[in-house]
């Protein structure tokens, strides 16, 4: 799992959830992250990490309040991503948007 906080909170969270699979940073830069990665971003429904995420990986998007709507109703309007509906989805949520396909693909389900 690889997180960004935006430089708030990152020691308290690197000690929280510390293991081997864990990567949490202030930022990371998008084009190496999701260059590297087969699997679906969870992310706030802003235009940066949402646009670079079309070009490598479906997103899943939590909206953050006035900023984000308009991003995540485009998303799955359009068959590009799924619009999780909470800025705070339990992890069986996202579990069930991306459930695994036949040959380790991800597909998207709303």
């Amino acid at each position: 799992m690889v997180a960004t906080t935006g430089g708030v909170g990152t020691t308290e969270l690197r000690d929280r959830f510390a293991g081997p699979r864990v990567v949490i940073e202030d930022h990371l830069p998008y084009a190496a992250l999701f260059s590297r990665t087969p699997t679906p971003f969870v992310g706030n429904g802003g235009w940066g990490s949402t646009v670079f995420a079309l070009v490598a990986v479906p997103p899943l998007l939590r909206p953050v309040p006035v900023t984000a709507n308009d991003i995540n109703a485009r998303i799955p309007y359009n068959g590009l991503g799924v619009d999780l509906r909470t800025e705070n989805p339990t992890p069986s949520r996202i579990r069930r948007a991306v459930p695994p396909s036949p040959g380790g693909i991800l597909s998207l389900v709303p």
